[in-house]
């Protein structure tokens, strides 16, 4: 099998610790591709894994990234991807992401 390279026209992150000092303390600069219009970053305030959303202090990309705090993930575990994928904000933005 031989992979397909194909654009990436939006990133969606869910419940991402990015926002983390000792996350983001680790990473080189972190830009955009050029085919990439837009980031959209959903979290549940609750989840200590995704503290703090992705601001333009923290990453100066271009687009700016979108965030999404309005997640209420009520599962046992506040950062399992099982309580963000129902949420609307969270499946509008991957459905937007697919279907273009």
């Amino acid at each position: 099998l031989r992979a397909v390279k194909q654009p990436v026209f939006r990133y969606v992150t869910l419940g991402s610790p990015l926002g983390l000092n000792a996350v983001r303390s680790r990473l080189q600069r972190v830009e955009m591709p050029a085919t990439t219009r837009t980031w959209h970053n959903a979290r549940d305030p609750d989840d200590v894994v995704a503290l703090h959303p992705l601001t333009p202090k923290t990453f100066a990309v271009s687009p700016p990234i979108v965030n999404y705090d309005g997640v209420d993930n009520g599962t046992d575990n506040q950062h399992g991807i099982v309580g963000y994928l129902p949420d609307p904000g969270v499946a509008r933005a991957i459905h937007e992401a697919l279907v273009g």
